[in-house]
């Protein structure tokens, strides 16, 4: 009886290939292989379709039945999504400036006599209107959609067919369950009973719990056209989800402390040869802080300074391109520094510019005391995290991050020579960070190294001594803005 019931556990590959509803994709690229999921379909298809016709005569060839159309509707949902996925991520993403008089959301002086339904308020409502933390959870919310739209079967399950098709699965994997019990299976092994039910036991537990996500979904709320059902939804996946949609922290790295505590020189060896020091570098490296209430709400500012100049789309479209040079047109005391004006400007690749002031935030952090400046502290925050997107994170910075992890490794090397000279104490970062300040970098490293060294370390220097010679409140509030761009 073997053969029977192994013809009736291959179609169990089916639905297992199909995955989960919350995750079809590692990364964007993943979702171009949308091709190949589609013949894996077919190939995975005719192999179950070919064991279960070597074995026509199978009791249970009605369960066998139910449950290869519950897979093959699991597996073609999952492709579905990687090639709708495909198509997302190529659509262009154009800027539309509404004017105030086109909106269909009209907004009065006073707070108190709007009016609005949820469905009224739009993203500039949100901004022009609304605080930190309204917009920061619709933050959240939006790009929970888009992660859903790129990496899981969302939004192929959330259309009418895609909830006849789940409805449909969900019955045929019950189905199969009901059928396989109430045969009588006295002359079957009975290990490879309890295989068999552990199989359906698993396929049904799996599939209850992807209809019960389905259902108190963040896409269900939205498509629920009644308030009192919208609200029950609500507060019932608020009691059953035990996760947050945003961590609420901030990844950090730092240049000048992963150069200063180096780890011995065998692991980081040892480590390379087993392909495991990007791993290592994160697990050594990496720290994590809850983000502070008032750096989103000077996040929060600066972005609305920015949605009230953002007039007409080619406005738009040149704030958000910007990189810090607009910053310095709002502030005269930088023009004595060329420098400080260059490290932004157009001349000097964005990955670059990035690194320059993430030393040079670190220079003058480390260097200056603490008078409580709150911008000092958004400085060091934002920069951080900046530098951790750029060397543990290159693949959402694609543009930049080739160029960029050169120009990394090539500064650390060179920072860690010039560290190598430092006595060991408690202060060894702040006396490394002083002595760097002291070196006389009169001309710019590519005019001495030319193209051996993609070394930026002493063209930070001389940003930061730049940076140093302006006040501490005007220093500091440059800084913070033009960071935060």
């Amino acid at each position: 009886m073997m053969p029977i019931l192994a013809a009736f556990w291959a179609p169990f590959l089916l639905p297992h290939l199909g995955g989960p509803d919350n995750i079809t994709a590692i990364s964007l690229k993943d979702n171009e292989l949308w091709i190949r999921h589609l013949l894996g379909l077919i190939i995975q298809f005719s192999a179950v379709a070919y064991v279960f016709s070597q074995s026509l005569r199978n009791v249970f060839y009605v369960p066998t039945i139910l449950l290869i159309f519950a897979g093959t509707i699991k597996y073609a949902e999952r492709t579905r999504a990687l090639y709708l996925a495909c198509l997302a991520a190529q659509v262009p993403v154009e800027i539309e400036i509404v004017k105030e008089h086109d909106r269909g959301t009209q907004t009065s002086a006073n707070p108190e006599e709007e009016n609005l339904s949820p469905e009224d308020i739009s993203d500039i409502d949100i901004v022009q209107n609304g605080s930190a933390f309204d917009a920061f959870r619709v933050m959240e919310v939006e790009l929970n959609f888009i992660y859903d739209t790129l990496y899981t079967k969302m939004a192929v399950v959330h259309s009418k067919k895609g909830y006849r098709l789940r409805l449909i699965c969900s019955i045929l994997i019950v189905l199969s369950f009901e059928r396989f019990a109430s045969h009588h299976k006295p002359d079957i092994n009975h290990f490879d009973v309890a295989t068999t039910y552990i199989l359906l036991s698993g396929a049904v537990l799996l599939d209850f719990v992807a209809f019960t996500k389905l259902i108190f979904s963040d896409w269900t709320i939205v498509k629920l056209k009644n308030l009192t059902v919208k609200t029950t939804v609500y507060a019932v996946r608020e009691k059953l989800s035990c996760s947050k949609r945003w961590s609420n922290t901030l990844w950090q790295c730092n240049l000048i402390n992963f150069c200063v505590n180096q780890r011995w020189r065998w692991l980081d060896i040892a480590a390379e040869t087993v392909g495991i020091k990007d791993v290592l570098d994160e697990m050594y490296y990496k720290e994590d802080i809850v983000i502070p209430e008032d750096l989103k709400d000077f996040i929060f500012i600066e972005l609305k300074v920015k949605a009230t100049k953002a007039k007409t789309t080619n406005v738009a479209k040149e704030i958000y391109s910007a990189r810090g040079d607009l910053v310095l047109l709002d502030y005269t005391n930088h023009y004595p520094y060329p420098i400080i004006s260059s490290s932004v400007g157009d001349e000097v690749e964005y990955d670059e510019s990035l690194l320059l002031w993430h030393i040079a935030t670190e220079l003058c952090y480390c260097t200056s005391p603490d008078d409580g400046n709150s911008n000092r502290n958004y400085c060091k925050l934002i920069s951080d995290y900046m530098l951790y997107l750029l060397v543990m994170r290159p693949n959402l910075m694609s543009a930049v991050s080739g160029i960029g992890q050169i120009q990394f490794r090539d500064t650390c090397e060179e920072a860690k020579m010039f560290f190598s000279r430092e006595s060991s104490s408690a202060n060894r970062k702040r006396n490394a960070c002083e002595k760097l300040l002291n070196v006389n970098a009169l001309v710019k490293a590519i005019e001495v190294k030319g193209d051996r060294s993609k070394s930026i370390l002493f063209d930070a220097c001389r940003l930061a001594k730049d940076l140093k010679k302006l006040n501490d409140k005007k220093r500091w509030e440059i800084m913070s803005k033009v960071c935060d761009r």
